[in-house]
């Protein structure tokens, strides 16, 4: 994993033109690695479904990759898990977690905070090996793998028609295809008499194009969740499996954000803090380490 390399002429102010570049449109091209699907119980996309967004089925879709050539940040390596929601006639995923390990984490991590606020949080690690036709990637926090993936690409879908229809058939590849998913942009501030709170509470929509140049179909051989007190994976372990497939994503850009509606922060932090900040932050820091 190389790094990029930065002229270091900058001040401790930028100029106005730079100013006006600050994230615009910015593209995650040249990816390596697998996209995944499968079935959790309805019961639990019900429990962390926001009030606001309808249930639209028990699929939950996701993607391990290393962004290799991100233009906001040095290459790094990325979790997402979101299940399919739908608010009004728009259905997209709904992201619930995403981890970012390797030298580029802390610019996506600041990327996604400020412009398209999907719950990015830094991972102790993140690995994803192929030998052959076999592919194994796990994801580690405080210690624990939270996640853990085995995937066999001489093998089709384990189920074959709901993979063609999620994951694809191959058919894309060399297309440019468009997409969208759902996120929440909230701002939180400080008062006067010290207590956190929330403003400007929205569900967004983020149109993303997006050019595949290798795609493979697989077989999900494992699929494991393990929680940690800060991350609660368990409550997404598969009921059932649809497949994965391996892929080089060739452009990946980013190329709006819509507001689909104001929210109720009442209603809305709830699950949106559950999802973007770690326990120690309400108070619940039960570990106080020494350091020497």
């Amino acid at each position: 994993m190389g790094l990029k390399r930065t002229p270091c002429d900058r001040s401790w102010a930028y100029t106005q033109e730079e100013v006006a570049s600050f994230m615009n449109t910015p593209n995650v091209d040249d990816q390596i690695g697998i996209d995944f699907a499968y079935r959790i119980p309805k019961e639990k996309v019900l429990a962390l479904l926001p009030p606001h967004l309808e249930y639209f089925d028990n699929i939950a879709v996701g993607y391990l990759r290393q962004l290799r050539a991100a233009e906001f940040a040095s290459p790094y390596n990325e979790l997402c898990i979101a299940v399919l929601a739908k608010y009004g006639d728009a259905v997209g995923p709904y992201a619930v977690t995403l981890m970012l390990h390797g030298p580029g984490a802390e610019c996506g991590q600041i990327c996604g905070a400020e412009l398209a606020p999907i719950p990015k949080k830094l991972a102790d690690d993140i690995v994803i090996d192929r030998f052959g036709d076999k592919v194994s990637a796990h994801v580690v926090r405080h210690g624990e793998r939270i996640f853990e993936i085995g995937i066999d690409l001489s093998q089709p879908y384990n189920d074959e028609q709901m993979g063609n229809g999620l994951l694809g058939d191959g058919s894309n590849v060399g297309k440019t295809v468009e997409g969208m998913q759902m996120y929440h942009r909230h701002a939180l501030y400080q008062t006067e008499d010290g207590r956190t709170e929330a403003d400007h509470v929205q569900l967004c929509g983020m149109t993303v194009s997006t050019k595949t140049s290798q795609f493979e179909k697989g077989r999900i051989t494992k699929l494991e969740f393990r929680s940690t007190p800060d991350d609660p994976y368990e409550e997404i372990t598969a009921e059932s499996l649809i497949g994965a497939d391996w892929a080089i994503t060739e452009k990946c850009i980013m190329q709006s954000g819509t507001v689909l509606g104001d929210l109720d922060p009442k209603e809305t932090l709830p699950y949106l803090l559950a999802c973007f900040y770690d326990s120690a932050l309400f108070g619940k820091n039960t570990v106080r380490l020494q350091f020497r």
